[in-house]
């Protein structure tokens, strides 16, 4: 049986990833290996829930082999480029 929870009763990550998990694979080469780099993100004063500027930094993975970055969930989508008249 598999043991997927520690002693506080919190699934045990490492032990999922190894056990259920499969690897990923970069879409653009195929290469398996990612460093881990970070995304540096500001919200504005007059955005932010307690009126002050909030930074911060978020993790991206980039592939060892080919340098393409993984897009996560909470990254914009790529704007298309305006054509531009000739």
């Amino acid at each position: 049986m598999l043991q997927l929870y520690d002693m506080n009763n919190q699934i045990d990550i490492v032990a999922l990833l190894t056990q259920k998990g499969r690897d990923y694979q970069c879409t653009e080469c195929k290469g398996k290996v990612f460093n881990q780099k970070h995304v540096a993100r500001e919200v504005a004063a007059m955005e932010s829930p307690n009126g002050q500027k909030i930074r911060g930094y978020l993790p991206v993975y980039i592939c060892n082999e080919c340098g393409t970055m993984i897009k996560e969930s909470w990254m914009p989508d790529e704007k298309e480029e305006e054509p531009t008249a000739e």
